[in-house]
């Protein structure tokens, strides 16, 4: 998506008109009169657009996915609010005692005005067509203004009613419109050379004389908040003009290296200018040429009173004479959810997983020992330590570790070749695999360690080992479901139970065959359940006995409910919720979906950019959550996860 400074939009030449002359007035289609659902989240990606109110208290902001955010305040206490906007090539904001103004000048030239309340709810929605297209975007008190391709000027107000059509005298063309609290000045253009006129409120005000400003390319050009001085880029350099003067001239910057270069994005205060430089990079100059160096490149800015506010990925890097802070989150993009008795969420870039409630809140990081390996799944043991596995090239290794003082508890010194942890809290059993072997691993309560190991007769490349509650499945404590031959020939499905009575140390542990099934079984219950692919349908067998047959859930992967009441099945951007026994509950379109699991009774999605709990009965969203640990601080919050955001979908 191309993006574009949101503080200086330059109009092409398309003709002039009168000012005296009337001037069709333009209506507004009202979108809606709704109240959307108040959703505050991170964005998706990083941010690509940015406005700030005049005051520096409320930023609006898009990403490269279109995810567009309100930040009421700047403080580190309100989330930024999801705002349903079109991909936009400039963004204005403003606010009153009520609430805020949203603009939005799009990719064909049309405008989109939203009025949001404090707590964000859409009072009103309004779209403005490209007739003709819109080609400059300002807000101020008379209300969102903007140029079109006929050169004139159109002045809305908040709920998108046109308050002033304008047109400028005979043979000038706007060439850009800059604001600053109540004073907007208009430039135009006239045989070759600049001048501006002014706004009264919503009609022409008084005209300057003629401005020194460059002519090819037309140069950068923002107004002082008391609208007392232009500076402008000339010749490459910054300059000031006072364009209320009677022949106005340009003054220079200078400091003890000699002129200012680079051109003026806008003024922090009234002797405080933001200048990028010829590499690209912002510094803080004062009018009397003291320069001081920014962070952030310039390209994606916005100047408001005191505060400059810039991306950092998808946060805010907020600049101001004494310092830089970083608002976002902490917690952004999720590398998974591990779905066990207890969910967690692990954090891309974090070695500690956080507690994942139903209402899809996360609690403070688990105080586990600092690991440089990536964490790829935890979960809670009877005792209170985690069972913790930890990717190591294209293995993992398997650890107990002590949340309550950070320390190892035992690394078992196996490497596993599964990406998740396969544990029974009922038999305290664990499964592991190597390249060529299958084992059942016991951990000895008294011990709190993973002393015992048995051998399974399973070929880790053609067979899964499931793990089963025995007072659920019948008194079976593994089920080994096998599919390929050794050679790679197809043979169907074999399952085989394993007891308890057959563990024995030092003997290779056979399964008992009890069902040979129709062709994949991608799924054995706790209650020794076997689903088992009969495309494009799943079979459900108990022992030998088909119990349910589901019409079309063979989407890549099953996901039964807890409670025994459901099975979910997604794959090919589809979500399928069934009833246990076969019967379809609903179906959605699920692009964005990565994974899926239950919390609390909950089914919950693994969405790009975030969480969402889906309504059992209709599939719709319940509830949404993208970002966790929402604040200000010193250094940026975390990489962004650069993928749609689930909160942004509608």
């Amino acid at each position: 998506m191309r993006r574009f400074a949101p503080l200086l939009v330059v109009a092409a030449c398309s003709g002039s008109t009168d000012d005296t002359r009337a001037v069709e007035h333009r209506t507004a289609k009202i979108l809606s009169s709704t109240y959307d659902a108040v959703l505050t989240a991170k964005h998706g990606g990083s941010i690509e657009a940015i406005a700030v109110s005049d005051d520096g208290t409320a930023v609006l902001t898009q990403d490269a996915f279109g995810g567009t955010r309100l930040w009421p305040t700047l403080d580190g206490h309100h989330e930024p609010i999801v705002v349903a906007m079109p991909e936009a090539v400039d963004l204005a904001i403003a606010h009153d005692m009520l609430g805020f103004t949203l603009a939005a000048r799009d990719t064909v030239g049309g405008l989109e005005i939203v009025r949001i309340a404090y707590e964000g709810r859409v009072m009103s929605r309004a779209r403005i067509a490209a007739e003709p297209a819109i080609e400059q975007l300002a807000i101020a008190e008379q209300g969102v203004i903007v140029s079109r391709a006929d050169q004139t000027l159109a002045i809305y107000d908040d709920a998108g009613g046109e308050r002033a059509h304008l047109a400028p005298p005979p043979g000038s063309r706007v060439k850009s419109i800059v604001a600053r609290h109540d004073r907007v000045l208009v430039i135009l253009e006239r045989d070759g050379s600049f001048y501006g006129r002014w706004l009264a409120g919503t009609a022409w005000g008084s005209e300057t004389q003629t401005l020194p400003l460059d002519a090819s390319p037309f140069a950068g050009v923002v107004l002082s908040p008391s609208g007392d001085k232009l500076a402008v880029g000339y010749g490459g350099y910054v300059s000031i003009v006072d364009p209320n003067a009677r022949t106005p001239e340009l003054v220079g910057l200078s400091n003890d290296t000699g002129r200012v270069y680079g051109a003026p994005l806008g003024f922090l205060d009234a002797n405080t200018l933001v200048v990028s430089n010829p590499s690209r990079q912002m510094e803080l100059v004062t009018l009397d040429g003291r320069r001081k160096p920014m962070t952030p490149n310039a390209g994606v800015i916005a100047i408001g009173n005191d505060i400059a506010v810039s991306a950092a990925k998808d946060s805010l890097e907020l600049t101001t004479a004494e310092h830089t802070r970083y608002l976002g989150y902490s917690v952004g993009a999720l590398k998974r959810v591990a779905f066990h008795d207890e969910a967690y969420a692990i954090a891309d870039k974090e070695s500690q997983p956080r507690v994942l409630d139903g209402s899809l809140a996360v609690g403070e990081p688990l105080t586990l020992p600092g690991d440089p390996r990536e964490l790829a799944d935890a979960t809670r043991l009877p005792d209170g330590n985690v069972l913790a596995l930890h990717k190591l090239g294209g293995w993992y290794t398997v650890s107990i570790l002590d949340p309550r003082t950070s320390q190892t508890v035992q690394a078992l010194n196996q490497v596993s070749r599964y990406w998740q942890l396969s544990y029974e809290p009922t038999t305290e059993l664990l499964v592991l695999a190597d390249a060529s072997t299958v084992f059942l691993v016991e951990r000895d309560r008294k011990t709190g360690k993973f002393d015992t190991w048995y051998r399974v007769d399973a070929d880790p490349d053609r067979a899964t080992v499931y793990l089963t509650d025995p007072q659920k499945a019948g008194g079976a404590i593994a089920m080994i479901a096998t599919t390929m031959s050794s050679y790679g020939s197809y043979t169907s499905p074999i399952v085989e139970v394993i007891e308890r009575k057959d563990l024995v140390v030092g003997e290779t542990i056979k399964g008992r065959r009890v069902l040979e099934a129709a062709v994949h079984v991608p799924l054995v219950t706790r209650e020794g359940h076997v689903f088992s692919i009969a495309d494009p349908d799943v079979v459900e067998y108990v022992g030998k006995r088909v119990v349910a047959r589901y019409a079309g859930a063979n989407l890549g992967r099953l996901v039964p409910s807890p409670d025994g009441r459901y099975l979910a099945a997604h794959g090919e951007s589809r979500i399928r919720l069934y009833k246990r026994g076969g019967a379809l509950v609903w179906e959605i379109a699920a692009p964005l979906v990565n994974d899926l699991g239950w919390i609390d009774g909950n089914l919950v999605g693994v969405f790009g950019g975030g969480l969402a709990k889906l309504d059992l009965e209709t599939g719709a969203f319940d509830r949404r959550a993208c970002g966790w640990s929402f604040g200000l601080g010193t250094f940026p919050p975390h990489d962004p996860s650069e993928s749609e955001s689930v909160c942004d979908a509608r």
